[in-house]
């Protein structure tokens, strides 16, 4: 054979050789699909994957051992303790008592601590939700805001309050 890359019968191989199909299809000099870019590894179940970077079509699982599911790392909210918190403080106010969520310390404004409070504790009413936000990550709450933000309160409801009445005593409730 003049050229040690082409082999005359491809369905009978006993070489190391890949196997040419065409003119410049040698799998050893194609980029693309380089074994360059495969990449293998085992799994915690015991069983073997092999990676290929450029085409995640010829990725394959090895073995028959049972995968574990693993939850989403979002699922987790870790908790930064207050001695770690209070390390890092160089502001001058009171210590932390009590450490708080990592999720906590990752909301930068107003907005984002209105949407933590509403997933994190539902049961705490809409209105208050802007109040405590803004204690945490917005401007610092005087008694004048106090004082606005609870004439804002009485004013919807009173807008509401015309909507339904409240009558007392006894009523007869006939459903015919």
């Amino acid at each position: 054979m003049s050229d040690p890359l082409l082999i005359k019968n491809p369905f009978s191989v006993k070489s190391a050789v890949g196997v040419r199909i065409g003119l410049d299809k040698d799998p050893r000099f194609n980029k693309e699909r380089s074994a360059k870019h495969i990449h293998t590894g085992e799994l915690p179940s015991g069983n073997k994957i092999l990676f290929n970077e450029s085409d995640e079509k010829l990725n394959y699982v090895c073995g028959t051992n049972q995968e574990k599911e693993y939850a989403n790392s979002d699922m987790y909210d870790y908790f930064v303790s207050a001695d770690t918190l209070n390390d890092k403080r160089t502001d001058g106010k009171t210590p932390h008592k009590n450490g708080v969520p990592y999720s906590f310390l990752q909301v930068k404004n107003e907005l984002d601590g209105i949407e933590w409070y509403r997933t994190h504790y539902p049961k705490i009413p809409e209105e208050l939700l802007p109040i405590m936000a803004r204690y945490n990550w917005g401007e610092p709450i005087t008694k004048k805001a106090v004082k606005n933000e609870k004439k804002k309160l009485k004013k919807k409801e009173q807008k509401h309050a015309g909507k339904l009445k409240v009558n007392t005593g006894s009523f007869i409730v006939d459903f015919n």
